[in-house]
């Protein structure tokens, strides 16, 4: 009897603990299971997960019966690994914890959330059923003694505490907490941070490299636009003349800190200016200038071709390319696009130059309106002139004689018609021969313009092409008559050498013929010249008409 009391009393106190046990399950049930949509990096998240019977053992107690559904953050999970950890960490995310009903064990105990208040590295993975370290899954490194926390998970519960204590006095958890304490300082305080520091410094570096290329670029601009040489015969440390390139940099270097530091100090290792550098550097801003103007005739959707020969200092044949073309503005632009090699000058070559640079610029040879070149039979040839062959693929390229070429030619050929215009050029061709052919009468030249005070002049020879050129050679003459009267007769009188040369041109320019045919040509030429360099053919004719008035 005694044996069954106390059989009994142990029974009692079995169904006892059996209905608390089931109470505490009952509290944590709920009909949903749904991440906290207002959770935000750096907090935990809290989680409510459905329970559902499951199955029991002969005790009648209910084990892992809690099965987890709904909207959770899978990829927060630690079950998942440590793959991504880290970078949801710099996103801002901490451990995950979320707060749910947590399934019973063999034992009838299970993790309680209180548990994160104690330990805030702790997190819980709902689909395991097992806690994790999140500081060590972050910054700790793996071993068998805590691989648990790490990656298999722990789920003892009935030991929980000293387990979890154990593991937070262990000196792999501390090292792991220090680096996650400082990776939490840094992500707070980017400045802080060593990579941070490192970026910094690395985008100064590049910043102020790419502001002393933009120095170099700017003096390369400034030297080709002014048409100055750059680089001087020697260029060693020893030269005490580096050329124009580095001289100008060295003299910006005195209030440009930038450059005083790569090119005076060195203090970086490079200089950027070398002849590499330099030719690369000028033929990426020719290609920029290119593009630019290639944009502009595209735009204007028609253009006129302009295209000369002649020989560079190699002895090379080269074509001067350039293009015409009215802007937005309707301004008239002419602008040279480069020198290209002419292997040949016959027309079909010049052709095939002239389709090979459309084709470079992608411009279209139904574009051009007109075509402008010099009077040579390559050119202008009707049958196999360059003219001819564009004008057979597109008809509306009308052929047009250079006008400055043209208006000189005929002038030249009408100066030789009439004999007092032709004299007159002879003997202006003879005082250029003569006086410019000497260094001595030269200088008997320059005395005599010194005693008159007057500005310094040199005697200018004749061209036929060159259609300034005879106007310059007649003002001079006018202009320094008296100078040339007194430099010819102390030759004639001093020198027995060529002293009856200086004689018969003294004779030829003293007499009236020539003064008055010089003064006259003077006025004529002067004003071709200035038709020449005017587009405005309308002005032309009506500076033409005043010139013909007033002779």
């Amino acid at each position: 009897m005694g044996s069954m009391a106390k059989r009994g009393i142990n029974l009692d106190g079995f169904l006892k603990k059996q209905k608390r046990a089931e109470n505490d399950f009952d509290d944590y049930s709920e009909d949903y299971c749904e991440a906290d949509e207002t959770s935000s990096p750096g907090t935990s998240t809290s989680i409510d997960i459905d329970t559902n019977d499951g199955s029991s053992d002969n005790r009648g107690l209910n084990y892992n019966s809690a099965t987890i559904t709904g909207k959770l953050d899978e990829i927060r999970d630690p079950a998942k690994g440590t793959e991504g950890v880290a970078t949801r960490f710099y996103e801002g995310y901490g451990p995950y914890q979320p707060r749910c009903h947590y399934p019973l064990d063999s034992s009838g105990r299970h993790f309680c959330f209180q548990w994160y208040s104690q330990f805030d590295w702790l997190e819980y993975s709902p689909s395991v059923n097992k806690a994790f370290c999140f500081v060590c899954r972050v910054f700790g490194r793996t071993s068998k003694q805590h691989e648990a926390f790490v990656s298999t998970g722990f789920q003892k519960w009935k030991s929980a505490l000293e387990k979890f204590r154990a593991h937070q006095s262990s000196a792999a958890h501390k090292t792991a907490v220090l680096t996650w304490k400082t990776a939490q300082r840094t992500r707070n305080n980017p400045e802080t941070n060593v990579v941070t520091l490192v970026n910094y410094q690395k985008k100064k570096e590049v910043d102020e490299n790419r502001q002393y290329l933009k120095n170099i670029v700017e003096t390369l601009i400034f030297l080709g636009r002014q048409g100055i040489s750059l680089r001087g015969h020697c260029e060693n440390n020893e030269s005490l003349n580096k050329g124009n390139f580095l001289k100008l940099l060295a003299f910006r270097a005195k209030d440009n800190q930038l450059i005083n530091q790569f090119l005076i100090n060195k203090e970086k290792g490079v200089t950027y200016t070398s002849h590499g550098i330099q030719e690369e550097l000028l033929d990426i801003i020719g290609e920029n200038m290119t593009d630019s103007i290639i944009a502009e005739i595209k735009s204007a959707g028609a253009f006129a071709l302009i295209l000369d020969e002649s020989l560079d200092i190699s002895r090379h044949e080269q074509a001067a390319v350039v293009l015409r073309y009215v802007n937005p503005e309707f301004a008239i632009k002419e602008r040279f696009v480069g020198f290209f090699r002419a292997v040949q000058t016959d027309g079909e070559s010049l052709y095939q130059l002239v389709q090979g640079v459309l084709s470079k610029f992608k411009l279209s040879i139904d574009h051009i309106v007109a075509q402008c070149y010099d009077g040579a039979a390559n050119m202008r040839g009707i049958y196999k002139g360059v003219a001819a062959r564009i004008k057979k693929d597109n008809s509306k390229a009308i052929y047009i004689h250079c006008n400055g070429h043209i208006l000189n030619l005929v002038l030249v050929d009408a100066a030789k018609t009439v004999t007092a215009a032709r004299n007159t050029f002879g003997t202006v061709a003879e005082l250029h021969n003569f006086m410019e052919a000497s260094a001595k009468r030269h200088a008997v030249f320059e005395e005599m313009q010194k005693e008159s005070g007057s500005k310094m002049y040199t005697l200018k020879g004749l061209s036929d092409t060159r259609w300034a050129c005879r106007a310059e050679a007649l003002k001079i003459i006018v202009k320094r008559l008296d100078e040339l009267v007194m430099a010819l007769q102390k030759i004639a009188d001093e020198d027995p050498s060529c002293g009856a040369q200086a004689q018969s041109l003294l004779n030829s320019i003293c007499t009236f013929d020539f003064i008055f045919n010089l003064v006259v040509l003077n006025e004529v030429f002067s004003i071709t010249k200035y038709c020449q360099s005017i587009y405005n053919m309308l002005m032309c004719l009506y500076v033409l008409h005043g010139a013909k008035s007033m002779l």
